[in-house]
């Protein structure tokens, strides 16, 4: 095979192979910080196109598998039970581009991050057309 088509094939596989960040792909983002569908944690809607068929799916993300609040400091954090989040410990949270924001247990603090190198645009991806951090899928339906 020619080297530059060989070249080109590979530049093309592997830019189907890397998951897009939700922001870029993703339309009607919602930041839901009380939902009843989770549980009452914070989660994130959000309307996915699927990389295959163009396909629209509404996902909705349990944001408890993805932070954790570590002392006051909300972290990027893999969570294989979304209860032990930072939902557990945080309340009132808003949520902004590249920022969660929460009242932590401390009444008179306000735990909040940028989460420096790892970012909502990095943590959180469009994978297919569902929302995911981690190992985690969202759900693909919105409900309601």
């Amino acid at each position: 095979m020619n080297p530059l088509m060989l070249s080109a094939l590979l530049v093309f596989v592997l830019a189907k192979t890397v998951h897009a960040t939700y922001r870029q792909t993703c339309k009607n983002i919602i930041f839901n910080k009380n939902d009843p569908m989770t549980g009452g944690r914070p989660s994130l809607t959000a309307d996915c196109p699927q990389e295959d068929n163009g396909f629209v799916l509404c996902t909705k993300l349990d944001l408890g598998f993805c932070y954790a609040n570590l002392s006051g400091k909300l972290t990027a954090q893999n969570s294989d039970d979304a209860r032990q989040g930072f939902g557990a410990t945080c309340w009132d949270c808003v949520f902004a581009v590249n920022t969660l924001q929460c009242v932590s247990p401390t009444p008179s603090s306000l735990a909040t991050s940028l989460f420096g190198c790892v970012g909502y645009d990095e943590l959180i991806e469009n994978n297919n057309g569902y929302l995911r951090c981690f190992n985690h899928l969202s759900k693909p339906n919105c409900g309601g």
